[in-house]
């Protein structure tokens, strides 16, 4: 008994946990929605206490809630269950609303409705389009539900139809919906002879449609069937030698509302707008009621969707007199019609003809209040809110929190609370989508000239990262955003910086850091490695002046003669004027003469009156580093430089990042140009033409090499604008005697041809041969397995143990005896021992604690960021210290550990197989 005790605790106690963990997820998803930019981008998050022009949200991506303006927002989009409602009437607006409420009052001026989601709402009665009952008892067939086609069932009809209906799905709200030009949806149904019909069809652009009613036998499409279709911008009724115009297609109309009433007896066909105002009457129309019909919606756009086809049962009207389609008028669920005003008061409603005579109804047997006067009008609207029941409520927004939201309407003079229980949309109709622009590549190319994008699991952000912005390390700005956001210490992110902006050269004199350090957890560090032995290894970095000392353990390989895909920009006898030198200049916006100006490119030029700043000069561009005032159209730039001893370079290299315009003069020689008009410039000179600044271009200057002497010399440039109202403006220059490090080429010619492309991939295929018997250990070492395996230049590979090395040469045992190789000889070093024989501090390394940065030269470095300026981060890694990283240098950056599950690092697989691996495998 104990024992069954004890277990029905435990079993008890396990539901009640589960129960739990299942209460925590709800609360964690209630109140979830995404927010949707102009762009494409999409957040999840939480709503908070808002009001407009400015959405306070909070998202689990960042610790700071983000302030949006919602003129850069698509949507909030909510993910809710669509309600079963017992609601009497659906009410559309003069301004496109639709509503679906009880009716509780009519007075003189107004219709005042109630439901759970609006509470009391009061519609003016002119702001009324229509008023309809939801649920007739007529119903013969609904057609805007999907599920009423009975799809499964279908076959095809004389290979009209075909398998087209399959191209009709199951849209928002239920609604059949297909976004296949000339796909046909049908159905057989049995109609009575009096028939009404309520037909809505919906698109995103202008609706193209095609609806038809025949024969069971035939097609709906028939000849003899009756068709209403689209005709251009207009909607035409065709049957045999019937064809009327019936309405008009506005520009931007998205909606077609139409009413039906057929009368057998009298073959007369009445096509009414929503509000019960005669379009057309057509006589001699024939159907075939009281029989088997067929009845279509034929795709004729890109989209289209059934919002609405209800066919009812009609009234008999063979002893009734014509309906007065021009009046006011109130619509009985038996057929009765009755001319006049409906009103309701004190739980009773009535109808006031011209002549002021009551006539009391029940309001549970109204079908519809008719008031064909009343016409659909020209609306803006800021807000749209869509309910996934197909209730819409437009107007402008004043207030939302993560329950409601506060509009003010037009078709109200009061504010309008809505709940945003069964919402499906908040729309901001502020502008035309950045993501459904007609010129989608155009606006795809200008998001990705100047955004930043930070990716998350399940989506993706446009902004900007910044650098010591407000005081923070690292931030992140959203498009619309009214403060950055901080970035450390943020959920798992990633930050792909824009290429404008970036160096194209590497930070540091690779000579000086000849050696490539890889790190098992994934770390890629520039360095010259001066120590290795079983104590550890001792090494220099560019970003740290300090000797960095590390556990063995730590490292998988090292390579001596890594392919670097960057030149230096320090390097010795490269750069005469480099990245990061001091300029002298002068805005023509900030001098208004042009005295003292004249030789300004000489070297013995007396440049008193220049300012000093770092190349990147200009403004609205974000490769700037130091701002002129916006509408400047003229820089006067000058550096000035020496050379100790005679220059003895033949090459001579003008690099140079610009935008719209230049002239550069070495010691008051003209040497290079773009879009610079002749002869001598100054402050009132502007470009000849138009330039994107984004990417360094060449110039090769050596003809003017024997411009240069030892001792001092005069680089000098006037960075020039094509209008005073231009956006942006910046010059960057460095002077090179190396030319930009050529593009990788798929060029045959180029690469030498056929023969040395098979030749490469021989030599490719022997290496990977090499390489994997090398990762087999020989019959006389399985027992004692080599930890590393050691590779020359000419591809020779070697399998023991690295014992130590120093900068000259390596320490190796190989078949048990000890080998010196000396380093220059040498490519790379790396580790193969298995994970399992390392620290458990390396296989439990803290991915989401450190920032991984991946730097411009392929390099990757992981560190707790600590601060930040204009020209480093600076932090401090938890395996090798503090370090300091250029800016300019960091590519992409990781957080919270993105990725990190999945990333690979190149030398991953390189490790050893083992004796019982081998002996499975019959080795």
């Amino acid at each position: 008994m104990k024992v069954r005790f004890n277990l029905s605790i435990r079993l008890i106690l396990i539901i009640l946990f589960v129960l739990f963990m299942f209460s925590l997820r709800v609360i964690g998803d209630e109140g979830q929605v995404k927010i949707r930019w102009k762009n494409g981008d999409v957040l999840p998050g939480r709503i908070l206490q808002s009001q407009n022009p400015v959405l306070h949200f909070s998202s689990e991506i960042f610790q700071d809630n983000l302030a949006i303006s919602t003129s850069e927002l698509e949507a909030l989009e909510f993910d809710s269950e669509k309600e079963n409602s017992d609601l009497d009437f659906l009410i559309v607006t003069t301004t496109g609303d639709v509503i679906k409420a009880n009716l509780i009052d009519a007075n003189e001026n107004s219709f005042i409705f109630s439901s759970k989601r609006l509470s009391r709402i009061q519609i003016k009665r002119d702001s009324v389009y229509s008023l309809n009952r939801l649920n007739n008892p007529n119903l013969i067939f609904d057609g805007s539900q999907f599920n009423q086609w009975d799809l499964a069932s279908k076959e095809t009809i004389n290979n009209l139809v075909g398998k087209n209906y399959v191209s009709w799905i199951k849209g928002e709200g239920g609604h059949p919906f297909s976004n296949t030009n000339k796909s046909v949806l049908s159905t057989s149904l049995e109609i009575p002879d009096q028939f009404n019909l309520d037909l809505e069809i919906s698109s995103i652009d202008s609706p193209r449609f095609l609806f038809a009613i025949g024969d069971g036998n035939q097609s709906a499409e028939s000849d003899g069937a009756l068709k209403l279709e689209t005709w251009d911008n207009e909607i035409v009724l065709v049957q045999g030698q019937i064809f009327e115009p019936v309405t008009t297609i506005k520009g931007g109309q998205k909606v077609v509302r139409i009413r039906l009433s057929y009368d057998s007896v009298s073959r007369k066909l009445q096509v009414l707008n929503a509000n019960g105002r005669l379009l057309v009457e057509a006589e001699d129309v024939h159907l075939p009621v009281q029989a088997k019909t067929n009845v279509s919606i034929r795709n004729r756009g890109d989209n289209l969707s059934v919002k609405r086809m209800v066919f009812y049962k009609g009234p008999n009207r063979a002893n009734q007199e014509m309906i007065d389609a021009k009046k006011s008028r109130v619509l009985m669920t038996d057929g009765k019609v009755y001319y006049g005003k409906f009103y309701v008061s004190n739980q009773k409603s009535f109808i006031r003809d011209n002549e002021m005579t009551r006539k009391d109804v029940d309001l549970s047997r109204v079908d519809r209040i008719l008031n064909p006067n009343v016409q659909f009008s020209d609306s803006t609207y800021s807000s749209e809110l869509i309910y996934n029941d197909d209730t819409v409520i437009r107007g402008e927004l004043i207030q939302l929190n993560q329950n409601e939201v506060k509009l003010q309407t037009q078709f109200s003079q009061q504010p309008v609370n809505c709940l945003l229980a069964g919402v499906s949309y908040l729309k901001f109709n502020s502008g035309e989508s950045k993501a459904h622009a007609n010129d989608g590549s155009q606006i795809d190319l200008e998001i990705g000239s100047k955004f930043d994008k930070m990716t998350y699991p399940g989506g993706m952000l446009r902004g900007g990262i910044a650098f010591n912005s407000d005081g923070l390390a690292l931030a992140w700005n959203p498009e619309g955003s009214r403060s950055p956001l901080k970035l450390t210490g943020v959920g798992e992110v990633s930050v792909e910086r824009n290429p404008n902006g970036l160096s194209q050269f590497l930070s540091f004199d690779k000579g000086k850091y000849p050696h490539l350090l890889y790190l098992r957890h994934g770390e890629i560090i520039p360095s010259s490695v001066s120590y290795y032995s079983k104590d550890g290894v001792e090494f220099h970095m560019p970003f740290d002046e300090s000797v960095k000392k590390i556990n063995t353990l730590w490292v998988k390989a090292i390579e001596f003669n890594p392919i670097r895909t960057l030149k230096s920009k320090t390097s010795k006898g490269t750069e005469l004027v480099g990245q990061m030198v001091d300029w002298e200049y002068l805005a023509n916006t900030e001098l208004e003469v042009k005295e003292g100006l004249i030789g300004w490119t000489n070297i013995d030029y007396d440049q008193i009156i220049f300012k000093v700043g770092l190349p990147g000069i200009g403004y609205g561009d974000r490769g700037v580093s130091t701002e002129v005032p916006k509408g400047t159209t003229a820089i006067l730039l000058r550096h000035t430089f020496e050379l100790k001893e005679e220059f003895n370079s033949d090459a001579l290299y003008l690099l140079i990042d610009y935008d719209d315009g230049f002239a550069a003069y070495l010691n008051g020689t003209r040497i290079a140009e773009a879009n610079a008009p002749p002869g001598n410039l100054n402050q009132y000179s502007m470009a000849t033409g138009s330039h994107e600044a984004g990417n360094l271009e060449q110039f090769n200057i050596s003809e003017y090499v024997n411009l240069l002497s030892a001792g001092k010399n005069v680089l000098a440039i006037a960075g020039l604008n094509n209008a005073k109202t231009s956006s942006d403006l910046l010059i960057n220059p460095i002077l090179s005697t190396e030319p930009l490090v050529s593009k990788k080429t798929n060029d045959r010619k180029k690469r030498g041809g056929d023969s040395k492309l098979i030749k490469e991939k021989k030599e490719s295929e022997a290496n990977s041969l090499k390489l994997n018997r090398a990762l087999m250990p020989s019959s006389y070492s399985r027992n004692s397995p080599p930890t590393h395996l050691l590779l020359s230049k000419n591809s020779d590979i070697g399998q023991g143990k690295l014992l130590s090395f120093n900068k000259n040469a390596v320490w190796f045992e190989l078949a048990s005896e000890n080998f010196t190789v000396p380093v220059e000889r040498l490519d790379k070093v790396v580790s193969v021992e298995s994970l399992d024989q390392a620290d458990s501090d390396i296989l439990n390394y803290d991915f989401k604690s450190q920032t991984r940065l991946f730097l411009v030269d392929g390099c990757i470095l992981d560190l707790v960021v600590k601060k930040s300026d204009n020209e480093f981060l600076f932090g401090k890694s938890n395996i090798y210290g503090e370090v300091a990283i250029p800016v300019a240098s960091i590519q992409k950056i990781n957080l919270g550990g993105f990725e990190s599950d999945v990333f690979e690092s190149k030398y991953d697989e390189w490790i050893i197989r083992s004796a019982e691996e081998l002996k499975a495998e019959g080795k």
